[in-house]
Order: structure tokens, then C-alpha cells, then sequence
């Protein structure tokens, strides 16, 4: 027999007590002022991370109709309602972004200036209805305000600090970057780097000049290919007419300027050229694979970029907003490394990403073991990342107190999934890229199998980590049909903040659906979103006795100097008699470069994370030994086992690359005897407020996954910090390790 802690649903009411126990900020009082008089106007869905000034979601009856623009009622509602997400100032305090038209509406994405500067990542997104209704709303505004110093380092030592840590530094601008609870004046600069493949945004601060951190801008594709010639639908040539033309003597269009590029040891830019050049007017080339510069590819290229942005637009409206009124994208194909002596390397890639310079991203398919540019899933795929970028971009990791949260990223690549899957209408992704005809990814569940949140061969790497979710959503488009599903979907992602986590993403699918296809559609939903425990989806993860499983953690090339932890905890629940927990873990790099694996133990609570300007420090009973097995005995002193307990690890990382491990939980008793405690609940805390999301209201039960933004409790002490946002991107189509 097992025990659980009970679903709860809070009332704001409830809340409203709880956090009049202690004086609280008046960021969150004023917030929830504002929230129990929206309250008064109808059922309210709500989520607020514990020990956050204010909600990150609200959806339900938020304004009443305004006969303005969509702009226009998201002011009018901000002016009057914007202490719910700790705004001071709504006019001054945050910036329109774009106004992007959906099937639900409107959404009307802010993002947050203090002082002037921008706040990384801090963005506000309303969404309003044909009405002129607000119904939605998601927030990673800040509520801290910065103490600015008298003098900033100036922006060439910005740079040459880039440039010492081996990068090629370029433009940069001066942001407020979240640490903890503060935020503090940084340097964004532009570099590129060979080893790792990078093109990044260095954070530099602004009062010391040192590089704190960094994000990669591009999203990767390295893939296990094919050799052969297009292995999915009819392989023959069609000859089509190619839209959206604006010139006559090159593929350049509405949107797509199509190229062919070399790049160089820096993944620089080498040679930008056009082979595919008119023939009596016409583009009728065919394929010769493997070539570095037949024309074909650009040729394909182009139709299918143009292609499915016609669909996006035709379906949902999209429109790019951040080109200065610009819709085209640059494309390369048949990308190729430059040798320096007029030969060229394969490139076994395609991404997404500023691949020329002047801060656009583009699209670059690779001339490797085959085209990447001939599988038109890839070009979709890539796409969409684009498309992302526009809006919510989720592009960012950020530590909090768990550890490495990777959900913006997953989201990321499940979208980018998800609609290149929906316009060719086949959940196969990728057929001619992927191998042995299996694709790279599918959103459709193999025979016996049925992924749930967290249950995923490779924890922490965003590709593996997002399928869930994109099953999830394929078994959504499944029940209410592809229309219903597309537009849901593709306004949902569009609501998101960069930050948003799974459970952000089914609140916001679940607020679309309702208000756009009613109750009924919700409920439906709503199950299979729950059947994949996608509406909570905790990063605690139960192990036994025997159990195994693998992990992957970034190093400190990908994120920065610190030691690195795992995306997730293991909670191992201890039998009463037992008398020796075994933690065999090991760990290697993923590149083949040098990895440190240390692991924590923390009795009854999970390992606490505490960040402390750009410093990690772990809140554990038990700190083990750099690679080595961790053992812990009842005679231990330092070591010790307390049977009956629930004893959660954390892996961390502490060297330079990005480590795969395994682990194995080995518990000895004679004989075994299991105690009553049965599977984690997602927020384990025995003590104090929990680290988690409270769902107030019917719509989608208790919401425990703790965030960013989110504090925990440790014992009586709340925990310090709320999140340090060390974004960067990861690999974009084609993950570390391989399904059947």
C-alpha cells in the first residue's frame, strides 16, 4: 500500500491567507490585490510559483471587451491591472515586441525595460481576443529593481574579454541580466567559436568585465544519414513553379534568398555564391548527389522554404516582426567546410542561425554523407526554430533550485517537430535524414510503448526530452483533428515566455482550447495531456532497487565555469531494514573531452540548489567523491544511511564537456521490506511551503513542477535565489543518441 499527498486545489482566497502569515514583498501583495479582484469576475486559472512575487500564468475572464486595437486593450488592461505582474510603471516599464495574430486572438508580446535597458528574457504576453478581451497571460517580468553603478567597463573591454576566452567577438549591447533575485548590467556580446561549434552570445559584467556565461545561437542538426537518394513519398522530379519570386536573374523571393556557403575553421562565412542561376527563365536543374555545388539543392531549398512559410502564413497568419518589415530568410545549401586550398570538407549538419553576420538567423543544410537540403522534413524542422524565434524564441536554460532546467529548449525542438510533422501530415520525421528508413523522430508511440513526462532514454538532452511533449500534442491533433489541433497549438506556442517549462505550455493549450473551442474540446485535452503527465510533469524521478538509467549534462563549454547539475533528481525510496545504498555511476564525455561527475545525496528533501550572484553552491547531507561510486552504509559517519527515508541525488558536472552517464541503484536488505512512502509526489518537502507551481481553480489540478522564478524551502529557511539565466541552444533535429 502506498500513501500520496492529495490534489489540491487552492482558492485565491487560500492563497491570500497563506501569504499574509508573513509580511509579504509589496510586489506580491499589490499582485494579489489585483488578483482577487479579477477574481470577482469569474473562474480564474492560476499559476504561481511558491515564494514568486507574482503568477506566471493567469487565463479566464481577465478584462472586459475594448474597442480599440489588440495593442490598445492590452495597454488598457495593463494600465489598470499590471501590478498583478509587478509592474510599477506600465508605460515605461515594458516594450512592445509584435502583435501576433492567431486563431485565439491576438498576441501581444511585451518585453521588460528597467532604467532603461532591457531585462534579458523578461517578456509579458497577453493574449486578446477578437472581442478585444484579454483571457491569457504569461509573465517572466521581474519584479527587482537595479541599483545601476556609476561606471560600467566600456565595450571594447567587453569584447577583448570575449576575444581572451578564444572567440572571434563581434557587435554588443548592454542588458540587465537575472542572478538570483537581482539583476545586474551585462554585456550581450556576439562571438563564434571552432571547438565547441558555436555562435554565442557571451555575457560580460558590466562592473568587473568578466565573461559570466554564454548562449549559443544557432540550433544544430548532426545526423546518422542515409547515403542513398530520397527515400520517402515518390523519389521522381516534378517540375513546379516557384513562388513568390521578386527577381529575375536569382532565387530570391518573399521568403527566401537562397545561396550556397562555405564555411570556415571558425564556421565563418567563406564563400556566399549562386549556382542555381535561370536557364531560359527556369530553374530546371537535376540533382547530382554528392556535389559541394550543384544548383539543385538551392533550387529545393527555396521551394520548400517558401513553401511552408505560405502554409504558416495561410494557416495561422505568421508574419515576421523583428526583420524590419522583412520576411525573407537567407538560406545556404550545400554548406561545406572550406579546406584553404580550393577543396571542401562534408559538413554533416543543418541549424538555424546567423551564419553571415548581420544578426539574422538563417538557415544552413549541410553537404555531408547526403544533402541535408534534399529532406524537405529538415528544412521545416529548422524553419519552425525560426519561426520560434520570432516570438517566445525558448532558447533558454537557466539554473534553478533543482538544478538545470532544459524545458524551454525541449519545448523548442517539440514544436519544431510538431509542425514540420503537421504540414507534411506524417508523425515520421525526417526519413531520408534519419536511418534505416526509421526517421530521426517520431510523435507517435511504437508498439508497447507509451512515453510519459520524464520517461525518456536520455534525461537532460532536449531532443530526447522533448518527445513527450510531442506526443503529447500529435495525441491532441489525433483527437480533435489536424485544424483544431494546429491553430491550438501553434497559439499556444506563440503565448509562451522564453522560460516557459511543459507544464507553462499545457496551461496555455489548455486556456486556448477552452476559449476558442469550449469545455467540452478542454477536457479532451486535458486527458491526454494528463495520460502523459505533461500538466505536472515534475523533475523528481523514482528509482528502485536494480533500476538503471542514463543522463546527459552539459559542461562548463556549453554554459560556463561551474559545476554543472543534471536536469533532474533521482528520488530513491529506502526500505526500513536496508543496510547499504549502492550508487554506481559512470560517466563519459560526450565529445570525448574531459568530464568530472560528482554526486550529492540529500535525506527526505531533494538536493537544494542555491545561486548566489553567478555561484552554485548544493544544500546535500552527503557530497561524494569526483568519479567514484557512492556508497552510503548505516555505520557511515559521513556516508551515513538512514533506512525509511527518501534519499534524492543529484549528478553534477564539474569539467569541460558534456557528459553522458549511467546510473545503477543497488540497495541491500535480508530480506527486502518496502515502507509505506510509494512513488515521490512531485514537491517531497516535509516541512514549510512547497517548491511549487499552485494551480488555483477547477481547470487543471495542483501543479508541483518547481521553476524558475521559484525559491524552495529548506527545513524552515527559505532558499536564495530564484534562477541565474545562463541560456544557450542545443543541438536542433538530430539527437545524441538514436530510437528504433
Amino acid at each position: 500500500m502506498t500513501s500520496r499527498v492529495p490534489r489540491t486545489l487552492l482558492a485565491v482566497g487560500a492563497l491570500l491567507l497563506a501569504g499574509s502569515v508573513n509580511a509579504a514583498p509589496a510586489d506580491r501583495t499589490a499582485a494579489l490585490q489585483v488578483l482577487t479582484a479579477l477574481e470577482a469576475r469569474g473562474h480564474l486559472q492560476v499559476v504561481w510559483p511558491a515564494h514568486a512575487d507574482t503568477p506566471r500564468h493567469v487565463s479566464g475572464p481577465l478584462a472586459a471587451p475594448h474597442a480599440g486595437t489588440p495593442e490598445q486593450a492590452a495597454r488598457a488592461f495593463l494600465g489598470q491591472r499590471g501590478a498583478l505582474f509587478g509592474l510599477r510603471d506600465a508605460a515605461r516599464e515594458v516594450r512592445l515586441h509584435a502583435a501576433v495574430p492567431t486563431a485565439a486572438g491576438t498576441v501581444v508580446r511585451f518585453t521588460q525595460e528597467l532604467e532603461g535597458l532591457p531585462v534579458q528574457g523578461a517578456h509579458l504576453v497577453l493574449v486578446v481576443d477578437p472581442a478585444g478581451r484579454v483571457f491569457l497571460a504569461n509573465s517572466s517580468l521581474r519584479t527587482a529593481r537595479p541599483v545601476l553603478p556609476a561606471t560600467v567597463v566600456d565595450v571594447t573591454r567587453a569584447r577583448d574579454a570575449v576575444t581572451a576566452r578564444g572567440a572571434l567577438a563581434g557587435p554588443a549591447r548592454l542588458v540587465l541580466l537575472p542572478s538570483g533575485d537581482g539583476l545586474r548590467p551585462c554585456w550581450v556580446v556576439w562571438g563564434r567559436t571552432v571547438r565547441p561549434f558555436g555562435i554565442w552570445d557571451y555575457y560580460v559584467d558590466a562592473t568587473t568585465g568578466e565573461v559570466i556565461g554564454r548562449r549559443n545561437r544557432i540550433v544544430t542538426a548532426k545526423g546518422r544519414v542515409y547515403t542513398n537518394s530520397p527515400v520517402e513519398g515518390n523519389p521522381g522530379l516534378v517540375d513546379v513553379d516557384l513562388q513568390h519570386l521578386t527577381a529575375t536573374d536569382k532565387l530570391k523571393g518573399d521568403y527566401a534568398d537562397s545561396f550556397r556557403g562555405t564555411i570556415g575553421d571558425w564556421y565563418n562565412l567563406v564563400t556566399k555564391e549562386r549556382k542555381a542561376v535561370p536557364v531560359n527563365g527556369d530553374y530546371l536543374y537535376d540533382p547530382q548527389e554528392p556535389s559541394f555545388t550543384e544548383p539543385f539543392a538551392e533550387v529545393q531549398v527555396y521551394h520548400h522554404v517558401t513553401s511552408f512559410h505560405q502554409w504558416l502564413l495561410d494557416q495561422f497568419q505568421f508574419q515576421r516582426t523583428t526583420r524590419g518589415g522583412e520576411q525573407f530568410i537567407t538560406t545556404f545549401a550545400n554548406v561545406a567546410f572550406d579546406d584553404g586550398g580550393g577543396g571542401y570538407g562534408q559538413f554533416d549538419n543543418a541549424f538555424c542561425g546567423d551564419v553571415d553576420g548581420d544578426g539574422k538567423s538563417d538557415l544552413a543544410l549541410g553537404q555531408g554523407s547526403v544533402d541535408f537540403g534534399y529532406d524537405a522534413e529538415v528544412i521545416y524542422h529548422e524553419f519552425t526554430h525560426s519561426m520560434i524565434e520570432e516570438g517566445p524564441r525558448l532558447d533558454g536554460v537557466d539554473i534553478d533550485a533543482l538544478g538545470l532546467n532544459m524545458d524551454p529548449l525541449s519545448l523548442n525542438e517539440c514544436f519544431a517537430d510538431y509542425f514540420s510533422c503537421a504540414y507534411t501530415n506524417d508523425p515520421v520525421l525526417g526519413e531520408y535524414a534519419g536511418e534505416m528508413g526509421g526517421g530521426i523522430r517520431q510523435l507517435t508511440d511504437p508498439a508497447g510503448e507509451f512515453m510519459k513526462c520524464r520517461d525518456v532514454p536520455l534525461q537532460g538532452e532536449s531532443h530526447d526530452d522533448s518527445m513527450p511533449m510531442s506526443r503529447g500534442l500529435w495525441d491532441v491533433r489525433t483527437a480533435l483533428g489536424a485544424t483544431k489541433a494546429d491553430q491550438a497549438i501553434y497559439a499556444a506556442a506563440q503565448a509562451l515566455q522564453p522560460d516557459a517549462s511543459f507544464s507553462d505550455a499545457a496551461s496555455s493549450l489548455l486556456a486556448v482550447v477552452q476559449q476558442r473551442f469550449g469545455a467540452a474540446d478542454a477536457a479532451t485535452v486535458k486527458a491526454k495531456l494528463d495520460a502523459r503527465n505533461l500538466t505536472e510533469c515534475p523533475r523528481l524521478f523514482p528509482v528502485a532497487h536494480g533500476a538503471s538509467h542514463t543522463g546527459y549534462v552539459w559542461g562548463q563549454q556549453s554554459i560556463g565555469d561551474m559545476q554543472i547539475p543534471h536536469a533532474l533528481q533521482y528520488a530513491i525510496d529506502v526500505p526500513l531494514n536496508a543496510t547499504r545504498l549502492s550508487l554506481n555511476l559512470s560517466g563519459y564525455g560526450a565529445y570525448g573531452g574531459n568530464v568530472t561527475l560528482i554526486p550529492f545525496v540529500r535525506r527526505n528533501d531533494p538536493v537544494l540548489v542555491q545561486v548566489s550572484g553567478y555561484d552554485l553552491t548544493y544544500a546535500a547531507d552527503v557530497t561524494g567523491q569526483a568519479d567514484r561510486d557512492l556508497v552510503l552504509t548505516l555505520d557511515s559517519a559521513d556516508k551515513k544511511l538512514v533506512p525509511g527515508q527518501m534519499h534524492y541525488l543529484l549528478v553534477t558536472n564539474d569539467g569541460e564537456d558534456d557528459m553522458l552517464f549511467e546510473l545503477h541503484v543497488g540497495i541491500s536488505t535480508t530480506p527486502l521490506v518496502q515502507t509505506d512512502a510509494g512513488v515521490p509526489d512531485a514537491r517531497p518537502w516535509t516541512d514549510g511551503p512547497r517548491p511549487g507551481d499552485a494551480t488555483i481553480g477547477d481547470g487543471g489540478g495542483d501543479n508541483h513542477q518547481p521553476r524558475r522564478g521559484c525559491a524552495c524551502r529548506a527545513g524552515a529557511s527559505d532558499a536564495a535565489g530564484s534562477s541565474l539565466l545562463l541560456a544557450v541552444l542545443a543541438l536542433a533535429l538530430v539527437s545524441v543518441r538514436r530510437r528504433r
